[in-house]
C-alpha cells in the first residue's frame, strides 16, 4: 500500500501543479508547464514502462524541443536505456521515493532562539525567496536567479490552491529574513514533502530539519499517518535520520 500510495501522491501533486497532464498509460505520465526549464516539465516512467510509452511520452515535448526531465524507475530505466541515450538524454544521478510512518516518527530538532516558522499561503513571495538555489541563474548573471520562473511557480502553487488542493507553505525565518522554506501537499493517500530548499548561507544548519519537523507535526495533528518524498542522494541521509526509508529508487534525466 505505501508503494502505491507513494505514486498516489506524486500524481497529486504534479497534476495540480502542472498547466498540462497527459497520462500515456498507469506507467508512463507527462507534466508539462509553459517553463522553459527542465526542472518544471517532467515524463515519468514506472516499473514495466515499455519502449513504446517511452516513445508516446516524449511526443508533447518534441514540437518546440521542450526542455524536460525523464524521471524512470530504475529497473525500467536500465530496460530502455539504449533508448534513452539514443533520444539524446543525459543522466543527471538517482533519487529515491521514500516513506516515513508518522505514528513511529518523534521531533528531533528544538526551534533555536531567533528563529521562526510561519506558514505563508498568502505571501507565497516570502516562501519563494529560498528557492533561489533551485532556479537556474540569468545569462548575464551568473548568481542571480531568475525571478520571472519564480514568479510563474508561485502562479501555479496559486492555482493548485484555488482548485481546491490543499498545500501548505511554510517559511523559516531568521531575524525576519526567509533563509528555508517546504511544501506541503495533502490528499487522502497521505502527506508529500516538496520544495524544501534553503539559501546557501544557511546549509548545514538545521535548517531543513527544522522545517521537516513543523510539517511532521502538522501531519500528526490531522492524523495523518504516512508521508512521502523524493530525495536527491545529498539528501538522502537527513530523511534517513527523520525515519524516512526507500521504497524504490528512480534515475533522473535531463534533456534540453
Amino acid at each position: 500500500m505505501s508503494l502505491q500510495n507513494y505514486r498516489a501522491t506524486e500524481r497529486h501533486f504534479w497534476r495540480s501543479i502542472a498547466q498540462d497532464v497527459i497520462t500515456v498509460s498507469d506507467r508512463a505520465e507527462c507534466y508539462l508547464t509553459p517553463l522553459p526549464v527542465p526542472v518544471f516539465n517532467y515524463i515519468y516512467l514506472q516499473a514495466g514502462a515499455d519502449s513504446n510509452e517511452f516513445s508516446l511520452a516524449q511526443q508533447p515535448f518534441m514540437p518546440h524541443h521542450k526542455p524536460h526531465c525523464l524521471v524512470a524507475e530504475k529497473s525500467a530505466a536500465e530496460t530502455l536505456h539504449p533508448q534513452i541515450m539514443a533520444a539524446g538524454y543525459e543522466a543527471d544521478g538517482e533519487t529515491s521515493a521514500m516513506h516515513l510512518s508518522v505514528d513511529a516518527w518523534q521531533p528531533s530538532s528544538v526551534l533555536p532562539a531567533g528563529y521562526e516558522i510561519r506558514e505563508v499561503n498568502d505571501q507565497l513571495s516570502l516562501w519563494a525567496e529560498p528557492l533561489e538555489a533551485a532556479f537556474p541563474a540569468r545569462e548575464d548573471d551568473e548568481e542571480a536567479p531568475d525571478f520571472s520562473i519564480v514568479s510563474d511557480y508561485i502562479s501555479y502553487h496559486q492555482r493548485a490552491m484555488a482548485n481546491g488542493t490543499e498545500l501548505h507553505h511554510a517559511v523559516l525565518l531568521c531575524q525576519g529574513k526567509p533563509v528555508s522554506c517546504i511544501t506541503l501537499s495533502l490528499s487522502e493517500y497521505g502527506a508529500r514533502i516538496d520544495d524544501l530548499g534553503t539559501v546557501p548561507a544557511y546549509q548545514g544548519k538545521g535548517c531543513a530539519t527544522l522545517l521537516l519537523d513543523y510539517a511532521l507535526t502538522l501531519c500528526r495533528t490531522r492524523g495523518i499517518r504516512d508521508c512521502y518524498l523524493e530525495a536527491s542522494s545529498e539528501g538522502l541521509s537527513l530523511y534517513q535520520k527523520l525515519g524516512f526509508r526507500t521504497l524504490f529508487n528512480y534515475l533522473f534525466y535531463v534533456k534540453g
